[in-house]
């Protein structure tokens, strides 16, 4: 069992060393963008409410951060001890 294996491997060598040397095909890969086809009109629409929701988004996120900054429990009661929650 251990020469089967050993044999494997040496013969995996051999082969990757004799085909090193043959030469790899090259691909090349050409991209064409239309900009005056139906795809691309559908695809603008698409972007700008991409981009409203990330905006959308990180307005949230903010308010949040703001909100827990604002209502945080040690926050809370140094104003509950200064005398109260003062009324908007």
């Amino acid at each position: 069992m251990n020469k089967l294996g050993f044999m494997q491997d040496l013969i995996r060598g051999i082969k990757k060393i004799t085909d090193a040397d043959k030469e790899k095909p090259v691909v090349n890969q050409t991209t064409v963008i239309n900009n005056n086809s139906a795809v691309s009109g559908s695809v603008a629409p698409l972007l700008k409410r991409a981009f409203m929701f990330l905006e959308d988004q990180c307005h949230q996120l903010k308010v949040r951060q703001r909100a827990s900054q604002s209502f945080s429990p040690s926050l809370f009661s140094k104003r509950l001890a200064a005398g109260g929650i003062p009324k908007a």
